[in-house]
């Protein structure tokens, strides 16, 4: 078979446990290249020789697409890779788990090396302000931690930790239980944070914290959008956020990205943002 041939083997990668691809989703023949995908980074390279690098972090799933017809599939129309090693699908797929991804070092791009494709090539999966979003590892439990706490502190005008058990463990609170914890960073450390609770078909979103140095960035913002997007490619329908009703600055961004007021009380305002799924 040719490398162009679409009855061949096709592979996804993603970090979510899934049973079907939603028709819009990309699919691809090179396995490595679904692997590397499944990271979910934010920059994928590949050399003349084939070697594929990238900045993911975030363990991820291998995928076969069973019975993909040629009327199935389209060439990316913005691909990111070579010719011919990105399609998308133009219906909903079944998918078989083949299985876990674990990223080896050798696999990684150095942040200098992102710095510099994003000085050549500043592609739309790269963000300008200087930044990145990767999902968060065990190794990052105490300095989110710091994070969020500095932020209740912001929020409410101290610090209470015994309120706040989720952040002792992170990973098994959020991560062991299938939701998404995501963090914003650049050369010199932690940004940001941000967490999507999920549960059947809804979500809340919850700990979306930016350093209060580095705020007025876009960092916020782009956390939401990625919340979102993840949202999206769970299935999600309804996403629901809790802020304070004198926090205008956290209204305003959740209101920029769709959400709407549904309820409030003396202390809180309840927002909500309806995705449209295909």
């Amino acid at each position: 078979m040719t490398e162009n041939d679409p009855t061949c083997e096709w592979f996804h990668g993603s970090p979510f446990r899934l049973t079907v691809l939603r028709a819009g989703c990309s699919i691809t023949r090179n396995r490595r290249l679904a692997e590397a995908f499944s990271h979910k980074p934010y920059l994928v390279t590949i050399d003349d020789n084939g070697r594929i690098r990238h900045n993911g972090v975030i363990r991820g799933n291998l995928y076969g697409v069973l019975d993909v017809d040629v009327s199935d599939i389209v060439s990316h129309p913005r691909p990111t890779m070579p010719k011919g090693m990105e399609w998308l699908t133009t219906r909903d797929l079944q998918l078989k788990l083949i299985g876990v991804v674990v990223g080896l070092p050798d696999e990684q791009l150095p942040l200098e090396e992102v710095e510099h494709w994003r000085s050549k090539a500043p592609e739309k999966h790269l963000l300008d302000a200087g930044f990145q979003i990767r999902g968060f590892t065990e190794s990052d439990q105490q300095v989110t931690r710091e994070l969020v706490l500095e932020g209740c502190g912001e929020r409410w005008g101290y610090i209470d930790e015994s309120r706040n058990p989720d952040l002792d463990d992170i990973h098994a609170h959020y991560i062991a239980r299938g939701h998404t914890v995501i963090l914003a960073e650049d050369s010199k450390g932690l940004l940001g944070t941000g967490t999507l609770v999920v549960e059947d078909n809804k979500a809340q979103m919850v700990r979306v914290s930016v350093k209060a140095s580095e705020q007025r960035r876009g960092i916020a913002s782009a956390i939401v959008e990625e919340l979102i997007q993840v949202a999206r490619d769970r299935g999600v329908v309804k996403i629901e956020v809790e802020t304070n009703s004198n926090w205008y600055s956290a209204i305003r961004l959740y209101q920029r990205h769709g959400f709407v007021k549904y309820s409030h009380d003396d202390e809180s305002v309840y927002l909500v943002l309806e995705l449209v799924q295909s």
